[in-house]
């Protein structure tokens, strides 16, 4: 994601505290944001749905 594009987008909690936190090891090291602009599909890495390994790994989110 490029948060210097056009665009409001919002970031809750700073991702450059996100990013040192998991650089340090320190758990949990997350941030919301909401971007504004489409993905394009090669930058994608992954979807995950409640159910898959991967999304119940992820603290906090609802389960199926």
């Amino acid at each position: 994601m490029d948060l210097a594009s056009p665009g409001r987008h919002l970031v809750f909690k700073s991702v450059v505290h996100t990013f040192v936190g998991k650089a340090i090891g320190y758990a949990p090291a997350n941030a919301d944001v909401l971007y504004r602009n489409a993905i394009p599909p090669q930058h994608i890495e992954s979807i995950v749905f409640p159910g898959d390994p991967a999304y119940d790994r992820i603290p906090g989110l609802p389960t199926a």
